[in-house]
């Protein structure tokens, strides 16, 4: 509706952002965790207000690890669309949304709720042992109370980060285990 122009600022501004790394609390990816333990020197805190002292690290996002990370992302796109075609299994969908959030460098909390509304599947077919203790140790950790608790150690972001991330590779895994788990108990007599 604006013209080309407008779409060419918007697409010059998402590029800039893709390479870009992102810390903050807020936004879970695997990008500002293999950047801040592959080069923790290239971060550079900026301020959104300095009276309060709020702000966010970033850091350049280099060549080989976007390349990289666009290849895996791919992969679990076409790695899904496989999977789901095998096994009809609709727990794929928040696998491949887990995965592909990760991998991308922008990933606020908020993509994350859409695979979380699937997380209940996880007592379901794991049982109520399994599955709840399961969703105890991945999708509690997630809650605002408990990573600002762990924001409070601070270490400017790197331990929130950390522990949504693993948190959200855990469920990303209890719906593998799901998955395979069903397909098993299908192809039983």
């Amino acid at each position: 509706v604006a013209g080309w122009p407008l779409h060419a600022v918007f697409l010059d501004q998402v590029r800039v952002i893709g390479d870009t790394v992102l810390l903050t609390g807020l936004n879970f990816s695997l990008d500002p965790l293999v950047g801040r333990f592959l080069a923790p020197e290239s971060f550079a805190y900026i301020l959104k207000d300095p009276e309060a002292g709020d702000g966010w690290l970033i850091a350049p996002r280099g060549g080989t690890y976007a390349a990289i990370a666009t290849g895996l992302t791919v992969l679990v796109i076409i790695g899904g669309g496989i999977a789901l075609c095998r096994t009809g299994d609709v727990l794929v969908w928040p696998v491949v949304m887990i995965l592909v959030s990760l991998l991308t460098p922008l990933s606020w909390i908020y993509h994350y709720l859409a695979p979380l509304a699937f997380a209940p599947a996880l007592v379901d077919r794991l049982g109520r042992r399994t599955g709840g203790l399961w969703l105890i140790v991945c999708v509690l950790p997630l809650f605002k109370p408990v990573l600002t608790a762990i924001d409070g150690l601070g270490l400017r972001y790197l331990p929130v980060q950390l522990v949504a991330v693993l948190c959200l590779l855990g469920l990303a895994a209890g719906f593998v285990l799901a998955i395979v788990g069903n397909r098993q108990s299908d192809e039983q007599p």
